[in-house]
C-alpha cells in the first residue's frame, strides 16, 4: 500500500468519523448525532488492528480484529474495516488512490465525548456521500436513547433517517429524559 493510499484511507476514515454529524431523529426520526461542530478533521487518524491485509489487485485494505480508529476525541471500534479504492494516474504521472467506499463489520461502535452510535455493520459510500448503519442500531446522547434497525445518512443534505424492520415490530423506539437545566412548569 502506498503512502498516498494510507493518507487517503486516513482522510476517508476521518470523513466517516465526522459524517455522523447528520442531523435528524424521527419514526423516520431526526437526530443531531455528533453535531457539536468541534471536531477537527485535519487531525491525524490512528488505526490499530490485529491484522492488516492489502490486496493491490483487488484494490482493498482490510483491517481485522479489534479494529480501533481514533481521530481526536472521536473513536470507531469494529471487528473488521474494509476499505475499497481505485488507482489512477495523477497529473504528475504518479499513481493516485481514491477511496470509493468502506464497510465496518461486526460490533460497530462510533464514540464521541457526548454521543454513541452502535450497529452490526456500517457502509460509507464516499462517491454518493451516504452512510448506512444496519441491525441493532442504537443512538445514545446522554440518557436519551433511540433504537431501530437501519440508519440512513445523507451527508449532502444533512438528513438522517432511523427506521425499524419487522423483527422489532416495525417501530422506532426512543427514550428522552428532560435536561437537568430545564425548569418544570
Amino acid at each position: 500500500m502506498t503512502k498516498s493510499t494510507l493518507k487517503r484511507i486516513n482522510l476517508t476514515l476521518a470523513l466517516l468519523l465526522v459524517a455522523w454529524s447528520g442531523p435528524t431523529w424521527s419514526q423516520e426520526q431526526t437526530s443531531n448525532v455528533f453535531m457539536d461542530g468541534s471536531h477537527n478533521t485535519d487531525q491525524a487518524v490512528d488505526i490499530a488492528s490485529d491484522r492488516l491485509t492489502v490486496d493491490q489487485e483487488a484494490q482493498t485494505a482490510i483491517f481485522e480484529g479489534n479494529v480501533d480508529a481514533v481521530q481526536g476525541e472521536i473513536q470507531l471500534k469494529t471487528e473488521r474495516l474494509e476499505v475499497y479504492y481505485t488507482q489512477s494516474d495523477s497529473a504528475g504521472g504518479a499513481p493516485s488512490d481514491s477511496i470509493t467506499h468502506m464497510h465496518a463489520i461486526g460490533d460497530v461502535v462510533l464514540i464521541s465525548p457526548k454521543e454513541t452510535a452502535e450497529g452490526d455493520w456500517a457502509k460509507y459510500d464516499v462517491t454518493d456521500r451516504t452512510i448506512v448503519m444496519k441491525n441493532n442500531v442504537v443512538l445514545t446522547h446522554g440518557d436519551n436513547v433511540l433504537r431501530g434497525t437501519r440508519l440512513d445518512m445523507d451527508l449532502e443534505s444533512g438528513r438522517s433517517i432511523l427506521k425499524s424492520g419487522k423483527q422489532s415490530g416495525g417501530r422506532v423506539s426512543g427514550r428522552f429524559l428532560p435536561s437537568e437545566n430545564e425548569s418544570s412548569e
